[in-house]
């Protein structure tokens, strides 16, 4: 596990797209902690993974945007063995999502959770499946969910969650990774007023990314991670 993670993104302009005289770009930033608490008595876990994060979405055509929309959240999630072959995932994620002063209030808040079963075929292969659910801006937003964590051999693993993420790792040497890695992200968050109204508007942030990725370990437990990709079917809607 990470116990502290950081990482930040640079999207600029138009990346491969034919067009490109496409002024659009973002810059993403991210913070988190994981805190796991293991229960003795049936290695039962109760997982505190707070995070961090901030766009600074810039379009064009749009010069009402704010300097940048953000996100503070607490997710708690049990982890239970259910027996020698399966388990199960159950958590709650409080988050809020906005900009500036506005983040921290009622009107930013969100609500979400998951419910994760895991079955394992071998020592090397287990399957996961379940559902997600948050209650975006846009309205409530459910997911099923499929994943895999797979030691294919010593050297290579794929594992993941879809469609939030899926990652191929190959082992180079004890201090140098490589892989490949699908991410996807869908977030809304509150973003000012309509003009003069007092109806608030926000953004939909749905980000499909592709990249390659090769980790190297600094320290046994510091690692430096470098990625390149692109997006695929990026939107930013306004509601």
């Amino acid at each position: 596990i990470d116990i502290i993670q950081v990482r930040y993104t640079s999207s600029p302009d138009a990346g491969l797209h034919s067009d490109k005289n496409i002024k659009n770009n973002y810059q993403y930033f991210q913070a988190n902690a994981t805190l796991p608490y293991i229960f003795k008595k049936d290695s039962s876990m109760l997982v505190f993974t707070p995070f961090y994060e901030y766009y600074k979405i810039r379009i064009a055509t749009v010069t009402d945007l704010p300097d940048k929309v953000q996100s503070m959240a607490l997710p708690f999630n049990f982890v239970k063995p259910l027996s020698k072959r399966w388990g199960l995932t159950v958590g709650v994620i409080p988050r809020w999502n906005g900009y500036g002063s506005q983040t921290f209030t009622s009107n930013s808040f969100q609500l979400g959770g998951l419910v994760l079963a895991s079955v394992k075929k071998n020592d090397h292969l287990e399957y996961k499946f379940g559902i997600y659910y948050n209650s975006e801006f846009s309205g409530a937003f459910f997911m099923p969910l499929a994943g895999i964590d797979w030691q294919i051999n010593k050297r290579n693993a794929l594992f993941g969650i879809l469609p939030g993420n899926l990652t191929y790792e190959h082992q180079v040497s004890k201090r140098f990774y490589w892989g490949g890695l699908l991410r996807a992200v869908t977030n809304s968050y509150q973003a000012g007023y309509h003009g003069n109204t007092a109806i608030s508007k926000y953004i939909r942030v749905d980000e499909n990314q592709l990249a390659i990725f090769a980790d190297a370990y600094l320290s046994k437990n510091v690692v430096f991670t470098t990625e390149f990709g692109h997006s695929v079917y990026r939107r930013v809607r306004f509601g």
